[in-house]
C-alpha cells in the first residue's frame, strides 16, 4: 500500500510540473510574438533612412574607382614627363632603373594605345612612344660599345689559339703557318671550355640590354651583335686564310704545287673556327633568349671564307699529288664536324629543333660543311682515278736517256705508299661514300680487310698500265732493243723491290709481286741477249773450234782469224757505249756485272790466249785491242755513272743492300749465270 501510494504522489508532482511548463511556454511566445512585431514596426519606420545610406554608399565606392581611374591615367598620361629625366642619363649610369624606367614607359603605351579616344591621349602616347625609341636607342648605342670594346681576341689567347690549331695539324704546317709557334701552347683552355671572350659582368649587361631591346621589338640587338661577332671570329682566321686571297682569275692560275702549301694554313683555320664556334655558342646562349638562338649564330657562325678557300683548293687542277691535301681537309671536317654539331645544337632552343626536318641540319654552316665532306671525299676519289689515267698518258714524259728507273715509275710507287700511309685514305677511296668514317669503326677487322683487298685490285691495276705504258714508250724511243730492256729491267726490279721493302705496300703488293716475281730475269735476260749476245756468241762459236795448222802458208786462214778479231773488236766497241747507261739498283747491278764477268772473262781469255803466239798477222795491234784487263775494267764501269763505283768481283751476297735486295741478286747472279752459259746464239 505504501508502493502505490508514493507512485500517485510522483505521478501528481509530473502533472503539476508539465502544467507550469505549458504556463511557462505560453508566455514565451507571446513575448515572441510581440518583439517580432516591435521589430517590423522598426523596419517599415526606418526603412526611409536605409534607403539613402545604400545611395550614399554606393556613390562613394564610384568615386573611389574614379579617382584610382583618373590617379592611372592621369599616370600614364604623365609617364614620359617622370621617365624622361632617366632615359636621358643613359643605361651607362644606373643600368636597372634605365630598364625599369623602359618598362614603365612600354606599359604607357600599352595602356595609350588602347584609349586613344580620351583627348590627350594621342599627344601623351606619341611623346612616351618617342622617348621610348629614343631609351633603346640608347640601348642600342651602349649595346653596341660594349661589343666594340671587347671587339677582338685578346692577343695572347688568340696566339695560343692558333698555335695549338697548326701543331694539330703538324710540325710542318706549324712552321709554314708562321703564326707564333712559340705561344704557350699548353695555356690553352681544354676542348668545349669557356675562353672568356665577354667577362661575366660584361654579359650580364648585354643580357640586360638585348632583353630590354627584344621586348621593345628592336630587331637591332640580333644585327649588331651578329655583325660584331662575326667580324671577331673571322679576323681570327686572318692569319691563316690570307694566303687564299686574291681574285678568282689569279687563284684559278695557280697549280697544285702552289695551292697545296696553303692546306695546312686551312685545316687550321678550320679548327680554331670549330673552337671559336663553340664560344659563340656559349656567349649567344648567355646573352639571348631561346628563341633567338639559332637567327643569331647562324649570323655570327658563318664558314664563308673557309668554304670560299675550300673552293680554291677544289677547283685547282687535279694531280695525283692533290689527293694528299683534298684528303687532310677531308679528314679535318670529318673530326670538327661532331664537336660542331654538338655544341650548336646545345645553344639552339628546343622548338628550332622540333621544327628542323627529318635528316636537315639546324643550322646552314653544318649543312654546309658536311656538304664540303662529301665534296671532299668525291675529289679525293677523282685525285686516285686521276693517278689511274696518269701513268698512261705521262708515261712519254722525261724518258731517262740512260736507262734508269722512270721518274713516273718511282713517283707512282711513292704515291701508293703514301696512299697506304695515310689511315683514312681507304674508307674514303673504297668505303661507303655516305659514312666514309663509320667503315672502318663498325666494320672491325673484316672492313679493314675488304679495304685493302679492293686497294690491292687499283695498286695493282695501276702498276700493270705503268708497267705496261712504260714497255711501250721505250720500245718507241730508245733506238737501242738492250738500252730498252735495261729500262725495263730497272723499272720492274723498282717496283718488286718496294713491294718486297716498303712495310706499306707488303700488305697490297705481295700478291701481285709474286704474280710478277720473274719479269726482272726476263727483261735482264733480254737485256743480255741484245747487249752482249753477239760477242758471248763470237767466242763459244770460236772456243768449239781448233786453231789451225800451218798458218803460214795459209792465206784463208790468217784472214779468217782475222776476221775473227775484227768481229770481236767491232762487238766490243759496241757494248763501250753502254758505260753511259745506269742500273741505280746497287745490288742488281753488282748481279748483272758478277754474271757477265764470271761467263765472259774466261771465253775472252781463252780467245786471247788462243791467239797470242799465232802467226797470222804482222800487225797485232791492228787486231788484238783489247786486252783481257781491258775487258773487265770496261765491265767494272759499266752502270756506274748512276751509283757508287764498285769492285767488279764483288760477290752479289755482299753486295749493298739486305733483305729483299740481297736475295734478288743471289738469284739473279745464279739465274744470269745460267741463261748466259746456256746460250748458243749466233750473230
Amino acid at each position: 500500500m505504501a508502493t502505490a501510494g508514493g507512485a500517485a504522489q510522483t505521478a501528481a508532482s509530473l502533472r503539476a510540473d508539465l502544467a507550469l511548463l505549458s504556463s511557462t511556454t505560453k508566455e514565451a511566445a507571446a513575448l515572441l510574438d510581440l518583439a517580432s512585431w516591435q521589430l517590423g514596426e522598426l523596419g517599415r519606420q526606418a526603412l526611409p533612412m536605409t534607403s539613402k545610406t545604400h545611395a550614399l554608399t554606393r556613390a562613394a565606392l564610384n568615386i573611389a574607382a574614379a579617382k584610382q581611374r583618373s590617379e592611372e591615367v592621369l599616370e600614364h598620361l604623365d609617364a614620359s614627363r617622370k621617365m624622361q629625366g632617366v632615359i636621358q642619363e643613359g643605361p651607362r649610369a644606373h643600368l636597372d632603373g634605365f630598364l625599369a624606367a623602359l618598362d614603365r614607359l612600354e606599359a604607357a603605351i600599352q595602356f595609350l594605345q588602347a584609349h586613344r579616344s580620351m583627348a590627350a591621349a594621342e599627344d601623351a602616347l606619341r611623346h612616351t612612344v618617342a622617348l621610348r625609341d629614343n631609351g633603346l636607342a640608347a640601348c642600342s648605342r651602349e649595346f653596341s660599345a660594349l661589343l666594340q670594346k671587347h671587339s677582338a681576341v685578346p692577343q695572347a689567347l688568340l696566339a695560343q689559339l692558333r698555335a695549338a690549331a697548326a701543331a694539330e695539324t703538324g710540325g710542318s704546317s706549324a712552321r709554314r703557318s708562321s703564326v707564333g709557334a712559340e705561344a704557350g701552347v699548353g695555356l690553352v683552355p681544354e676542348p668545349g671550355a669557356a675562353l672568356g671572350l665577354l667577362p661575366e659582368p660584361v654579359l650580364a649587361r648585354l643580357k640586360s640590354l638585348a632583353g630590354a631591346m627584344l621586348r621593345g621589338t628592336n630587331r637591332a640587338a640580333v644585327t649588331t651583335y651578329a655583325d660584331a661577332r662575326r667580324g671577331v671570329l673571322q679576323s681570327s682566321l686572318d692569319a691563316f686564310l690570307a694566303p687564299f686571297g686574291g681574285s678568282k682569275e689569279e687563284l684559278a692560275r695557280l697549280s697544285w704545287q702552289q695551292i697545296e702549301s696553303r692546306v695546312p694554313g686551312w685545316v687550321a683555320a678550320l679548327r680554331l673556327y670549330v673552337r671559336l664556334a663553340q664560344e659563340e655558342a656559349r656567349l649567344c646562349a648567355a646573352i639571348f633568349p631561346p628563341a633567338e638562338h639559332a637567327a643569331v649564330l647562324s649570323q655570327v657562325a658563318g664558314a664563308g671564307p673557309l668554304l670560299e678557300a675550300a673552293e680554291v683548293v677544289l677547283l685547282t687542277r687535279r694531280v695525283p699529288e692533290k689527293l694528299f691535301g683534298v684528303l687532310d681537309m677531308h679528314r679535318a671536317v670529318e673530326g670538327c664536324l661532331p664537336p660542331l654539331r654538338a655544341a650548336l645544337a646545345a645553344a639552339t632552343s628546343r622548338l628550332d629543333r622540333a621544327s628542323a626536318a627529318p635528316g636537315a641540319e639546324q643550322l646552314p654552316v653544318v649543312g654546309q660543311l658536311s656538304q664540303l665532306r662529301a665534296r671532299l671525299a668525291a675529289e679525293v676519289r677523282a685525285c686516285f682515278a686521276e693517278l689511274q689515267d696518269s701513268v698512261v698518258r705521262d708515261a712519254a714524259k722525261a724518258v731517262p736517256a740512260d736507262g734508269t728507273v722512270h721518274p713516273l715509275c718511282a713517283s707512282t710507287v711513292s704515291l701508293l705508299r703514301r696512299v697506304l700511309a695515310a689511315e683514312s685514305a681507304l674508307p674514303v677511296l673504297f668505303g661507303d661514300a655516305a659514312s666514309p668514317g663509320a667503315n672502318r669503326r663498325v666494320g672491325g677487322l673484316a672492313v679493314e680487310a675488304l679495304l685493302l683487298e679492293r686497294m690491292a685490285e687499283a695498286s695493282g691495276l695501276i702498276l700493270d698500265s705503268l708497267l705496261a705504258a712504260l714497255e711501250s714508250k721505250a720500245k718507241a724511243v730508245f733506238k737501242s732493243r738492250a738500252l730498252a730492256a735495261l729500262h725495263q729491267m730497272n723499272n720492274w726490279a723498282h717496283v718488286l723491290h718496294s713491294c718486297d721493302a716498303a712495310h706499306e705496300l707488303k700488305a697490297v703488293g705481295e700478291g701481285w709481286a709474286d704474280r710478277h716475281k720473274g719479269k726482272v730475269e726476263e727483261w735482264q735476260q733480254q737485256y743480255v741477249e741484245h747487249a752482249w749476245g753477239p760477242l758471248l756468241s763470237l767466242l763459244r762459236q770460236d772456243a768449239r773450234q781448233a786453231l789451225p795448222a800451218g798458218l803460214a802458208g795459209d792465206k784463208a786462214a790468217r784472214q779468217a782469224i782475222k776476221d775473227k778479231w775484227s768481229a770481236v773488236n767491232k762487238a766490243i766497241a759496241e757494248v763501250q757505249g753502254q758505260q753511259a747507261w745506269a742500273v741505280p739498283d746497287a745490288a742488281l747491278r753488282y748481279a748483272v756485272k758478277d754474271a757477265l764477268s764470271d761467263q765472259l772473262m774466261p771465253l775472252y781469255e781463252a780467245f786471247v790466249n788462243k791467239y797470242r803466239g799465232a802467226a797470222y798477222t804482222d800487225n797485232r795491234s791492228k787486231y788484238e785491242r783489247h786486252t783481257p784487263a781491258d775487258l773487265a775494267a770496261l765491265l767494272n764501269d759499266l752502270f756506274e755513272a748512276a751509283g757508287a763505283p764498285g769492285a767488279l768481283l764483288r760477290s752479289a751476297s755482299k753486295s749493298p743492300g739486305s733483305g729483299g735486295s740481297g736475295k734478288l741478286a743471289r738469284k739473279l747472279s745464279m739465274s744470269i749465270s745460267r741463261r748466259i752459259s746456256s746460250s748458243g746464239a749466233t750473230p
